[in-house]
């Protein structure tokens, strides 16, 4: 059959059989995402040519995306003083460390601990001390 080639979708980019009744302006196939898209960008523009053309529509808009931002920002810095108010415990360090040491050797064995803060307090002192240089000055 020689027909005539099928129209490409305007979202998709595949081809499609269009409506028998619509052929002659359809532009999109009928995909649920591809009929999303087509429904998004009428109302998009349709958005468009109210904001142009009618001033009260274009005043009402302004005011409602004023009052939404003002909404917005007042959140904003009630989030950031309840932000400022939260003040974290601060634990006894010796606990803190014994836990972390305690999580780092994957025990909860005292002795065990106890030799692994040696070993760690030993390379620490290690660390701590830079060994003498040699060689001629």
């Amino acid at each position: 059959m020689g027909g005539k080639r099928l129209p490409i979708c305007r979202h998709c980019g595949c081809r499609f059989r269009p409506d028998v009744y619509n052929r002659h302006h359809q532009r999109w196939c009928s995909k649920a995402e591809c009929r999303r898209a087509r429904d998004r960008e009428r109302r998009r523009r349709n958005y468009l040519k109210r904001l142009e053309h009618e001033a009260g529509f274009r005043e009402s808009e302004r005011r409602r995306c004023c009052k939404a931002m003002r909404r917005l920002r007042s959140r904003k810095k009630q989030d950031e003083a309840e932000r400022a108010g939260v003040v974290l415990p601060s634990p006894p360090a010796t606990e803190l460390l014994i836990g972390l040491i305690s999580q780092l050797a994957d025990t909860t064995d005292p002795l065990l601990v106890g030799q692994v803060m040696n070993r760690y307090a030993q390379r620490g002192r290690l660390l701590a001390v830079a060994p003498p240089i040699r060689g001629s000055p």
